[in-house]
This record gives structure tokens, C-alpha cells and sequence, in this order.
């Protein structure tokens, strides 16, 4: 009485395994490589792995190369040299510190605070440089000006409009000769006073100059560096801080917040949804061989689909770079474009990659085990 019972029961829930298995066998199908996508979603977009994706991708590196375009095609200073000022300011500016920003930049947009990106390195270095430029620009501009050369720090109009005030300081501090040019008061100074006179003023006059030249363009360098730190400092929060607060920006990095957050609850939803379902086909089926082999065929189609899922980065990213290489206006910006989307995306596909990996070996393990049982059922009825 007790066999046919138990017969009964096992029947009643071979039905139900049936009937579940209409359901569970597709719905697992696609519910893993979804599940990949969910989890490797959630695992890549913490402000961690963003930076870990800057780095892995050199966006530092990027960056300088748009910054030294822009400093050759843009930047100018009335008084300096345009290739010393540019070679100035590449100088001062390294890729440790635009990795520092970069970093800075993200962790305001991830959380939403007002950043602190400090250009005191920049500063300190256009410092050091300026007192190279302090202790040999007037020598420097002296030479210009009396052999007729290109200046090495300062442009050619800055040269002669301060010899031309040169000129003019000295000539009102000798009136009484009533010339209006250099040349004119040399050769009077020279017969009023003898020959080489006005060499030894003129030497004696330049000494005098270059102490003046280094006092006050030192004191004025050194302030003007320390207002234009301050300035830019507050302008550059200031942007990235309204930017930050852009609406749409927001939506999108405080959604990001929340599936990092659920991370670790995603990922024991998927597999517990896995696990359930498996032990509902294996259970239903009284744990023999067509309950191991039901759950095992979910388990390695949905395996398969995740690798397919996964090899289809490559045709994106293909699609992605054709894309941006046939608009002109970002043309110059596709290579940075094409990086980022590799370095969101690789994670995300290696994710599912490998949940596909798990799931398949786990339904190699069950067909396994199902060998297994229809081996020791075998053996157990020759015994009997």
C-alpha cells in the first residue's frame, strides 16, 4: 500500500516537473543572459571601477593630446613668445595632474558635491619658471634690443614697445641735450663728455634697470600667479559643479548610485532564482535522471546565449567606431569616444561572459550527476 502511495506521489509530481518545465525551461533561457547583463551592469558603474576604467583606458593621455592642440591653435600672450609660452604651460601641466583632475571630475558627477580640483601644481611649477624668466629676461630682452635678435621669452612688439619706454625715460632725464633718439644723445653725451661716455651711462643705466626688472616683475609675477590661481580654481569648481547639477546628468549618475548599491542583492536574486528553479525540476522529478538532465539543458542553453550575448561587443563597438568616424564634428573626439564606450562596456560583457561560463559548467555538473544516478540505479537493480 505504502509503494503505491509513494508510486502516486511521484507521478503527481513528474506532472507538475512537466508543467513547470514548460514554464521554467524557457523562462531560464532568457532570464540568464539577462541576468548577466543585470549583474555585470551593476558591478561596473561604482565610482571605483569608473576610475579603474580611466585608467585602464588612459583617458589622462587623451586629454593632454586635445590640450596641447588647443594650446598650439589658441593660446596667446600679448608679451611672451608664442613658443615659449606654449612650451611654458605643457610644460606645467603633466598627465599625474590631469589624472588627479579627471578623478576629481568623476567623483563630483558620481555623488553630486561641489569638486576641489586644486591647480597648485600647475602654479607652483609656472612659478619656478617664471623666476628662470625673472633672473634672465632682462638680459634677454637687452640682447634683442641691441643685436636685433628674436627674443626667447617675449614677442617682438613686447620688446620694442618696453625699449621705446626705455628710450623715452631716458631721453626725458636728458633734456637739456634736445635730442629725440638714442643715437643723437649718444653723440652729444659722447663730445660734451668724451668718448665711450655714454657706453659706461648706458651700461651703468641698464644696471640700474635690471635691479628694478627683477624687484617689481618679481612682486608682480608672483601676485598675478597667486589671483590667477585663486580665479581659475573658482571658475573651474564653479563649471564642473553646475554641470554636475545639470538634471539629466543627475538622473543618470543617481540611477548608477542605486544599482551599485543593489549590487550584491542583484546578484542573490539571480542566482537564488537559478538555484530555485533548478531544485524545483530536480526535486519534482524525485531527483533522477530526467530531473538532473531537465535542469542541466536551461542551464546550458542560457550558458550558450550569455557567450553569444558576449561576443556581441565586438560588431557594437565595430558599428560605434563607423558611426563616429563618418561625422565630421566629432571625428577628432572618436578615439576618446570609442574608449569610454569600450571601457563601460568590456566589464558589462566580461560579466556575462562569465555567468554564461558558471551556468554551463554547473549544467555539465548536473548531466554529470544524472550519469551518476542512472550508473548506481543500474547497479542497485542487478543487486537486487
Amino acid at each position: 500500500m505504502e509503494n503505491k502511495k509513494s508510486n502516486v506521489a511521484k507521478i503527481i509530481f513528474r506532472v507538475i516537473g512537466i508543467l513547470l518545465s514548460i514554464v521554467l525551461i524557457p523562462g531560464l533561457i532568457f532570464f540568464i543572459p539577462a541576468g548577466g547583463v543585470a549583474m555585470g551592469i551593476s558591478s561596473s558603474v561604482s565610482q571605483e571601477r569608473l576610475e579603474q576604467m580611466v585608467d585602464e583606458m588612459k583617458l589622462s593621455e587623451h586629454v593632454m593630446e586635445f590640450v596641447e592642440k588647443e594650446v598650439e591653435n589658441g593660446i596667446k600672450v600679448d608679451e611672451l613668445n608664442s613658443d615659449y609660452l606654449q612650451n611654458l604651460v605643457l610644460d606645467s601641466i603633466t598627465i599625474d595632474w590631469v589624472d588627479d583632475v579627471l578623478k576629481e571630475v568623476l567623483g563630483a558627477v558620481y555623488s553630486g558635491n561641489k569638486p576641489n580640483v586644486s591647480i597648485d601644481a600647475v602654479a607652483k611649477s609656472l612659478s619656478t619658471e617664471f623666476e628662470t624668466l625673472t633672473k634672465n629676461g632682462f638680459r634677454d630682452l637687452y640682447s634683442a634690443w641691441v643685436n636685433g635678435t628674436t627674443s626667447q621669452y617675449f614677442s617682438t612688439e613686447f620688446v620694442q614697445s618696453f625699449w621705446e619706454n626705455v628710450e623715452n625715460e631716458i631721453l626725458a632725464e636728458y633734456t637739456e641735450f634736445d635730442v629725440t633718439s638714442l643715437g643723437a644723445l649718444e653723440e652729444k653725451y659722447d663730445e660734451y663728455y668724451g668718448a665711450g661716455a655714454f657706453s659706461d651711462l648706458l651700461d651703468e643705466k641698464m644696471e640700474s634697470f635690471e635691479d628694478t626688472w627683477e624687484e617689481e616683475f618679481s612682486a608682480e609675477i608672483a601676485e598675478e600667479v597667486d589671483e590667477l590661481t585663486a580665479e581659475v580654481e573658482q571658475e573651474i569648481n564653479d563649471a564642473i559643479y553646475e554641470a554636475v547639477q545639470d538634471s539629466d546628468v543627475r538622473m543618470v549618475f543617481d540611477s548608477l548610485q542605486e544599482v551599485n548599491e543593489k549590487n550584491n542583492t542583484l546578484r542573490l536574486l539571480v542566482y537564488g532564482v537559478v538555484f530555485v528553479a533548478v531544485l524545483l525540476l530536480v526535486s519534482c522529478f524525485w531527483f533522477g535522471t530526467a530531473g538532473f538532465v531537465v535542469s542541466a539543458i536551461p542551464l546550458i542553453l542560457g550558458g550558450i546565449l550569455c557567450k553569444f550575448v558576449s561576443g556581441v561587443e565586438k560588431f557594437l563597438l565595430t558599428y560605434v567606431d563607423e558611426i563616429l568616424a563618418a561625422e565630421p564634428e566629432i571625428a577628432e573626439f572618436g578615439t576618446v569616444v570609442g574608449d569610454v564606450l569600450r571601457g563601460l562596456l568590456n566589464p558589462i560583457f566580461g560579466a556575462v561572459s562569465m555567468f554564461g561560463t558558471i551556468t554551463i559548467s554547473f549544467g555539465v555538473l548536473l548531466i554529470g550527476l544524472a550519469i551518476l544516478v542512472g550508473v548506481l540505479k543500474k547497479k542497485r537493480t542487478v543487486t537486487e
